[in-house]
């Protein structure tokens, strides 16, 4: 299904990819001018629970997909792609970063400026909930194709699912901010920031 959504100011369109119960790839349309054409790449990753995310700063695309043979059993990956450009149909840089027996599900990513910042819920063998992970990947080395590390913590099984960073917008946060990871709890419907 595509179609328009009329707006005072013209008209935005839009394109629904793939069927059933999945979580969907949302894809932005650029603006005046631009063409809608450049998402069509991006159709391949309309199936599980692919990630896109532009960043605003370097003006890249990063996509993300969890990758297993089966869920109850490892090796789980986590596969990240960043676009060497701003042409998300152009070439990419891919990694993949294993987490052992430990199933990364429900992947959440955020864009910060000292790195990708990420979060799981990871589940033992695929089956036993052991708690969220927050991850930062080298942001830095994976805009230039460089070999990139991540640094994870894992916490326990007591936390529920946590949130990472995100910057909204043009303006970066003041230099050296830290990107704290947040999670809402049962007395308070607000974030609040862990303290790792």
């Amino acid at each position: 299904m595509e179609g328009f959504l009329e707006r005072p100011i013209g008209h935005t369109w839009y394109r629904v990819t793939g069927e059933g119960g999945r979580t969907p790839l949302v894809c932005l349309h650029g603006g005046p001018g631009s063409t809608n054409n450049s998402f069509r790449q991006l159709q391949r990753f309309a199936d599980e629970r692919p990630i896109v995310l532009y960043d605003q700063f370097a003006q890249r695309w990063m996509v993300s997909q969890f990758a297993f043979i089966s869920t109850s059993q490892g090796p789980f990956y986590q596969c990240i792609a960043v676009s060497q450009t701003s042409d998300a149909t152009g070439k990419w840089y891919r990694y993949a970063y294993s987490f052992g027996n430990g199933f990364n599900d429900y992947p959440k990513f955020g864009v910060w400026p000292d790195g990708y910042y990420a979060s799981f819920n990871i589940f033992a063998n695929g089956r036993t909930y052991a708690g969220p992970k927050v991850c930062a990947f080298d942001r830095t080395a994976m805009l230039a194709g460089a070999a990139a590390g991540s640094v994870c913590f894992q916490l326990s099984s007591s936390f529920g699912p946590v949130l990472p960073s995100d910057v909204d917008g043009s303006l970066a946060p003041p230099a050296g901010s830290p990107g704290f990871p947040s999670r809402t709890t049962a007395a308070s419907a607000t974030l609040s920031p862990l303290d790792l």
